[in-house]
């Protein structure tokens, strides 16, 4: 089995309670993630789209992907739910602007108009170890660059490879 950067998006997006995601929204996760992972036909992170480092979720199972933590996955399901785990936090919620926007379908303060806002910017850079790529995922989500439709190799809960 495989999947789509799209497939990723809307599991992250129903993952944190956004059944509906806008269409601008779909390729704002879409830029995001092909600004977290390698040029197209470079391998990257097992079902980890957004190179996710929370623990737990079969992480374990596999050898980590990168010295500064980045975590495999063995399913797409647990990448999606590795992944929203980050997002949505336990007690801290390091990133409540940029979790309400995804949740809401407000992607003004994402870029969808322009510039990101000066707190997505820094819960992003929370997010990427300081990467500074805020503008640079809203500017790849409103061009035509943007590779939704790209084919990721993994395995499906309840699919035999």
């Amino acid at each position: 089995m495989s999947y789509t950067r799209r497939d990723f998006s809307i599991g992250i997006y129903h993952g944190i309670g956004n059944l509906n995601p806008h269409p601008w929204m779909l390729k704002y996760m879409g830029a995001w993630t092909q600004v977290e992972t390698k040029g197209q036909g470079e391998p990257n992170a097992l079902n980890n789209l957004l190179n996710t480092t929370e623990p737990g979720f079969g992480h374990n199972l596999l050898p980590l992907w990168n010295d500064v933590g980045v975590k495999q996955y063995p399913t797409f399901e647990d990448g999606i739910a590795a992944t929203v785990a980050s997002l949505i936090g336990e007690v801290e919620h390091f990133y409540p602007i940029l979790l309400d926007a995804l949740r809401t379908n407000n992607g003004v303060p994402l870029g969808s108009q322009g510039q990101p806002s000066e707190e997505i910017i820094r819960e992003l850079n929370t997010w990427s170890g300081n990467a500074n790529y805020a503008a640079e995922i809203a500017s790849l989500a409103n061009s035509n660059e943007l590779r939704l439709d790209e084919v990721f190799p993994g395995r499906h809960v309840g699919h035999r490879e």
